[in-house]
């Protein structure tokens, strides 16, 4: 059955951070990998895999449904104005075009004609061009900075999170982690080391329960 060329892109979850498909699980090594997926039916988006290992659905794995990787730090606005420009949209459009979906004998199986092959070809190679943004781990970010400016001894634990969370924003980092659990982590190491910790610090600790 061939498809029509009519597209409709669903891409505002790309707008609303700087790297909206950039997720790490906890206690993995690695952040999910990343896709813009265009759909059987025209119905183009982008995601990271949920999926630890990385595995697809049975209409991506028969090829019903297209998958095109994306690097998980893809900035989001970037890769949306991308997918809504010109050139996106012509390269989705001739591969949706030149898709088609038939019953191989076990499974509904997608194909691609030669031009909507040379098409994935293309927008593929543009993909990896589309910019990315800033993503750090917190512990690279902060850095070296002294304790008391990470977490200042007048904040409460929501105020440090905040406080750090508005300085990475303003430098244009999207920060890799947990913030309340990396400071908590970080005030028990002093708690242990018997190092001073502020009234508030030692306050978030027994909340936490962890003294």
């Amino acid at each position: 059955m061939q498809t029509e060329s009519v597209l409709s892109l669903s891409l505002d979850n790309l707008r609303a951070s700087r790297a909206p498909l950039f997720h790490q699980y906890p206690r993995q090594t690695n952040p999910q990998g990343a896709f813009v997926e265009l759909s059987e039916t025209g119905e183009v988006s982008a995601d990271w895999n949920g999926e630890i290992g990385n595995g697809v659905p049975a209409a991506v794995w028969h090829g019903c449904d297209l998958r095109f990787p994306v690097a998980c730090s893809v900035a989001g606005p970037a890769l949306a104005d991308y997918l809504e420009g010109e050139e996106g949209r012509s390269l989705l459009s001739r591969i949706h075009q030149g898709h088609s979906v038939e019953w191989d004998g076990s499974n509904h199986v997608g194909r691609l004609d030669e031009d909507a092959s040379a098409a994935r070809e293309e927008l593929e190679a543009a993909l990896r061009e589309v910019e990315q943004a800033d993503v750090q781990r917190i512990q690279d970010w902060i850095g070296s900075l002294p304790w008391f400016d990470t977490w200042p001894e007048a904040d409460n634990l929501r105020q440090a999170v905040e406080g750090l969370e508005r300085v990475a924003h303003q430098d244009g980092t999207t920060l890799n982690g947990d913030l309340e659990a990396y400071l908590l982590d970080q005030a028990m190491e002093r708690h242990l080391r018997e190092e001073r910790l502020s009234p508030h610090q030692l306050e978030a600790l027994q909340k936490a329960g962890k003294v």
